[in-house]
């Protein structure tokens, strides 16, 4: 009964008047979550380039450790090489002298029975015969490791001859 009675005593004017409010707010709350859509839109799309700036980021860091540690490791190996290098080059110019001495001793008719024997003992014909060949073979071996050296280096952006820079003495 009093429902009815409720009903009654509310004005049409009242009624319209709370319609067109709710159909307002109705209007302003679709108007809100449409721009809060295009917010979360945007923001995911933030986060989206931020992943991928990061994995970039992170990307380039391991590039640039990975750069230091050629950069360190071909440094260290560069130096012992470049001993072993001149120090096989100075073997093999010994060996050559010792042959020279040799084949003139050889040549002279000096070639004593302990020259002879110690020639027989150590297998020099073997010797003289290798070791040419033996030292080709390390040479070989070490330009090789020169080459990885020049391409570790070439890779960290470093190189011994960007380093080395031409200076006009007259100018100094």
């Amino acid at each position: 009964f009093e429902t009815v009675e409720l009903e009654r005593n509310i004005k049409p004017d009242l009624v319209e008047t709370l319609m067109k409010s709710l159909e307002k707010k109705q209007k302003e709350l679709e108007i809100k979550n449409r721009e809060l859509l295009e917010k979360n839109k945007l923001l995911e799309e933030a986060q989206k380039k931020l992943e991928s700036q990061y994995r970039e980021r992170i990307s380039s860091e391991k590039l640039s450790t990975l750069s230091e540690l050629a950069s360190s490791i071909a440094h260290e190996i560069n130096n012992p090489l470049a001993y072993v290098m001149s120090n096989m080059m100075r073997i093999n110019d010994y060996f050559v002298r010792a042959q020279q001495l040799i084949t003139i001793l050889i040549g002279q008719d000096r070639l004593t029975p302990q020259v002879s024997e110690a020639m027989r003992r150590t297998d020099w014909n073997l010797i003289q015969k290798d070791f040419p060949e033996i030292v080709k073979e390390v040479h070989e071996g070490l330009q090789k490791v020169r080459g990885i050296v020049k391409d570790l280096s070439f890779i960290t952006g470093k190189s011994s001859d960007e380093e080395k820079s031409s200076v006009d003495l007259n100018q100094v």
